[in-house]
C-alpha cells in the first residue's frame, strides 16, 4: 500500500490497514446489495457493520488525509 508506505509506525501503519479493510468490506456489501435483490436488507445491514467497524479505528480517517498519493496528518 503505497498510501500508508512513508509512516515509519508499525502501529498506525496497522490501523491505516484495518481502516481500509473495513471500507474494503463495506464497499463490497454495497455491491452486493445492488446485484442481490432478495437479499438487499440484509447486504446493506452488513454494510453497515463494516462502515462502522471503519469509525471505530481510531478515528484514523480523522486524523489524516490522503495528499499527492501519501497519508499526512490533518490540520488542526
Amino acid at each position: 500500500m503505497a498510501i500508508i508506505a512513508g509512516l515509519g509506525n508499525s502501529e498506525m501503519t496497522a490501523k491505516m490497514n484495518h481502516y481500509i479493510a473495513c471500507r474494503a468490506e463495506a464497499a463490497v456489501c454495497h455491491e452486493k446489495s445492488e446485484t442481490d435483490v432478495k437479499r438487499r436488507d440484509y447486504w446493506l445491514a452488513e454494510a453497515q457493520k463494516w462502515e462502522k467497524c471503519a469509525e471505530d479505528s481510531d478515528d484514523i480517517s480523522v486524523s489524516y488525509q490522503i495528499k499527492d498519493v501519501r497519508l499526512v496528518p490533518r490540520p488542526d
